[in-house]
């Protein structure tokens, strides 16, 4: 009967081990989560605000409150049949088509580096412990 109950304590000193390994590997699993779920969150809410700036350029825009400045020369037209001295053509100017590439363009771009920053964040955090 000691033997069995010899027998018995080993083993139960071996499950306790490893339930106790197990809660170790729980705890640091739900760790990794929640710093995933956090990073996931700045993300997101960098995204957004990202999606947000571009919107409101976009608006300023078509509102003609803001303005997009182009390094360009305007070519001189020649037998200009103003009389009064005024320039004869107004300042360059994307047209819309250019505008929304533009505009999209830097769209992509700030979100590419968003989600770029994000998963390189990820890798420090998460993948290289």
């Amino acid at each position: 009967m000691t033997n069995r109950l010899q027998a018995i304590n080993v083993e139960l000193k071996e499950i306790t081990q490893v339930a106790q390994q197990q809660k170790v590997a729980l705890g640091n699993i739900q760790r990794q989560r929640m710093q995933a779920s956090e990073l996931d969150d700045k993300v997101t809410l960098e995204l957004n605000h990202a999606k947000n700036e571009i919107e409101q350029l976009r608006a300023d825009l078509g509102n003609n409150i803001k303005r997009l400045h182009v390094n360009a020369r305007c070519p001189t037209l020649p037998n200009a049949t103003s009389a009064t001295g005024e320039p004869d053509a107004a300042g360059a100017r994307l047209n819309d088509s250019a505008e929304r590439d533009y505009l999209s363009l830097r769209e992509r771009i700030k979100m590419t580096n968003i989600m770029v920053e994000g998963l390189q964040n990820y890798i420090r955090h998460q993948c290289l412990k």
